[in-house]
């Protein structure tokens, strides 16, 4: 409260000194056509006084219009060369014209005293009444002229009180409207101080603020002539003019609509001038010398023209924070993926490890072991070189080695990887040879990598049908296609698929693993392969078909004709008792080799083992089953664990479920941001794979 008055005191004084800056140039002017006008007139009045009654006779009031001329013309000296003395001269002005006008009206003009106390009233306000500021000063002025004019009246006089009720009221009336006018007339001034002074001040903090901005402001007529700019325009242009600048930048990013791809942004700004006022428009960021500007324009009315107020940001380090970001954002994304990836697989080795340890002899059942830890490790190694071929492709030093192979070999090896991943899937697997050799020639490894990539990536999209690999051999091409009955993909998102990070909405939400990489990297291959790319063709939820084509010798001059082959694969698990035997557990997993890995430690001890392979399924079973444990995985396609948690708790509390079974994250992930968030979905337990028996068995012993 105190600091509000304090600042109100505060412009009361500056609006008083404005007011007494107005007053000094308002009293020079004033004195100035005042002097001027009095010696003209009063030149006037002496040539006809003298015509009317010649050189003797009137002479008091020739006496007084000769002492004036020279005083009127000392005055007008005096004021020219000394303009601040003005108000003193106002006030001597005014008392010795005051002083004549009285003598004028009782005095030398008896009859004629109505135009003499008109032109008093008016010379005392317009050369004396308009310089006071302070109610002590209007007091003094209002009571002076009372007195002067009443005690001259009555010197003369001229005042007769007949009626002294109303002499007297009338003598009262003068000082009081002498005040309130004048008072009236200085509210009037201070009010305007205080409304300038507020615009002032306005003006100076938009000054400081446009001042203060880092940005680049300006504004330009059509002529490019500079009309305002601040302190960072001026730095930015230098020695240039804004056109000159405008010239010579060249686009680094642009968003004004495209008419011509060489058109520059000197040119943009051009073709902003011929819309209307208030157009506003990006234009982009422009370049000139290694500095990068974002410039924007809003098109105005200045004095009266069509000028453009023009924005110019620099963002060159906005820009390489920005490089540093997406750089640091990939490597993150990057290390956080491989090291989900690599757990994976290695969580069914070290499962199925420890199952082996426990047999004495190598039998069938260990046999189906080894293979899932076989298949474990390929998938691991497809994913390792994967990530080690991208750095090589990108850095330019991957190698080519061609040798023959049996593509028959090599395509099975690949349906006998990727069946492992459809088991308990209704999709058929099917491999379709034609005019195959016995043998080619090409790099089998990368071969082999890109088959893998586009089967995994038709079994991560297919829920049910079939999936499809075609082999083609013609005129030394090899045309190896990958068809699946899957999601599809809008044509309008084909280009999203063979980038980097590039990943369709839809897909994310039916598998939100991986970073999008499988098939950028699957694409660089075939051209380092001497291929054109993938190609892709496909129909929204009906499927879809990768396919590519490379030149490739025949190293053994023998087709063989391959038949329609189908895989299927089952799954047999076996049991054995402990002391945890008849405990049931649900394992919810996408990734089957995880699955049969926790499955088979589970069994070991005796516990009777569920699955299912995303979150809905879970649901389900925990609708109409009981179990005494949930083991969850977080990333899963349909449903993810966290959602999944979260609607297994909402049954609890709408009593569609009497109780939840205590569920166990059992996740790659190993950062704590995945833990709080396992938690705060409402699970008990956080398990991170890989991890030994004895860790899962402890964690399931503390919710019995």
């Amino acid at each position: 409260m105190q600091t509000g008055i304090s600042a109100q005191a505060s412009n009361r004084k500056l609006a008083l000194k404005i007011l007494k800056i107005i007053k000094t140039q308002t009293a020079f002017f004033r004195i100035k056509v005042a002097i001027l006008v009095l010696w003209i007139l009063t030149f006037i009045h002496l040539v006809f006084d003298i015509g009317y009654f010649g050189i003797k006779e009137n002479l008091s009031q020739k006496l007084i219009l000769i002492v004036f001329q020279p005083i009127y013309c000392f005055l007008f000296i005096k004021v020219s060369e000394n303009p601040e003395s003005s108000i003193y001269f106002s006030l001597v002005l005014a008392e010795i014209t005051n002083a004549v006008l009285v003598y004028y009206t009782y005095a030398l003009t008896p009859g004629n005293e109505s135009i003499w106390i008109q032109l008093a009233i008016v010379v005392t306000f317009v050369y004396e009444g308009f310089l006071f500021s302070d109610y002590l000063s209007l007091i003094i002025f209002s009571l002076k002229q009372t007195l002067i004019w009443v005690g001259a009246g009555v010197y003369y006089n001229k005042i007769i009180f007949d009626d002294p009720i109303a002499v007297g009221m009338g003598i009262l009336s003068l000082p009081i409207f002498y005040f309130v006018a004048i008072l009236c007339d200085y509210a009037k001034d201070m009010e305007m101080c205080e409304s300038k002074l507020k615009v002032e001040q306005a003006q100076q903090k938009i000054s400081n603020i446009v001042e203060a901005i880092s940005d680049a402001i300006l504004v330009i007529n059509s002529e490019f002539e500079v009309m305002f700019s601040n302190s960072s325009a001026k730095d930015m242009l230098k020695s240039y003019s804004i056109q000159e600048y405008l010239i010579k930048s060249k686009y680094h990013r642009r968003y004004f609509p495209i008419k011509n791809r060489e058109q520059g942004i000197y040119n943009d700004v051009q073709e902003v001038f011929k819309g209307k006022i208030n157009t506003e428009t990006n234009f982009g960021v422009s370049e000139n010398n290694s500095e990068f500007t974002e410039w924007k324009g809003k098109l105005i009315d200045w004095d009266g023209k069509v000028s453009m107020i023009m924005s110019g940001r620099n963002v060159t380090k906005l820009l390489m924070l920005e490089k540093e970001s997406s750089e640091n954002a990939y490597k993150s994304t990057l290390l956080r993926t491989v090291s989900h990836e690599l757990r994976t697989p290695i969580n069914a080795i070290l499962a199925m490890t420890q199952i082996i340890q426990l047999n004495d002899d190598i039998s069938k059942d260990i046999q189906d072991k080894l293979d899932i830890i076989l298949g474990s490790c390929n998938y691991q190694l497809c994913l390792i070189n994967d990530l080690l071929d991208y750095a090589q492709i990108v850095a330019g030093s991957l190698k080519i080695s061609s040798t023959p192979f049996s593509l028959y070999t090599l395509l099975n090896e690949c349906l006998k990887l990727i069946s492992i991943q459809l088991r308990e899937k209704p999709v058929e697997l099917k491999l379709l040879l034609k005019d195959i050799p016995l043998e080619i020639i090409n790099d089998p490894h990368r071969l082999k990598q890109i088959v893998l990539n586009l089967l995994s990536n038709a079994c991560k999209f297919t829920i049910s049908g079939s999936i499809t690999l075609e082999a083609n051999y013609t005129d030394n091409l090899l045309t190896i296609k990958c068809k699946d009955t899957g999601i599809g993909i809008p044509p309008d998102k084909f280009s999203l698929l063979f980038t980097q990070y590039g990943k369709i909405d839809s897909s994310f939400s039916l598998n939100p693993q991986g970073i999008g990489l499988g098939l950028t990297i699957s694409n660089m291959l075939v051209k380092e392969l001497g291929g054109e790319g993938l190609k892709v063709e496909s129909d929204l939820n009906k499927g879809s078909c990768f396919y590519f084509i490379l030149p490739t010798k025949d190293h053994i001059d023998e087709v063989k004709e391959m038949k329609k082959m189908t895989c299927h694969m089952d799954i047999d698990f076996g049991v054995r008792s402990s002391c945890l035997a008849k405990r049931k557990v649900l394992v919810v997993d996408d990734t089957y080799f995880n699955i049969m890995a926790i499955v088979h430690i589970l069994q070991s001890e005796g516990i009777k083992c569920s699955y299912v392979l995303n979150g809905y399924d879970a649901i389900e079973k925990i609708r109409v089953g009981k179990y005494d444990w949930v083991l969850m995985d977080c990333e899963m396609p349909i449903m993810d664990g966290w959602e999944t948690t979260m609607k297994i708790k909402e049954m609890v509390e709408k009593g569609e479920i009497k109780k939840a079974p205590p569920i166990i994250a059992l996740t790659a992930h190993s950062s704590q941001e995945i833990r709080d968030k396992c938690l705060g979905a409402g699970m008990d337990e956080v398990i991170v794979k890989p991890c030994e028996k004895n860790i899962v068995v402890d964690v399931l012993k503390r919710f019995i």
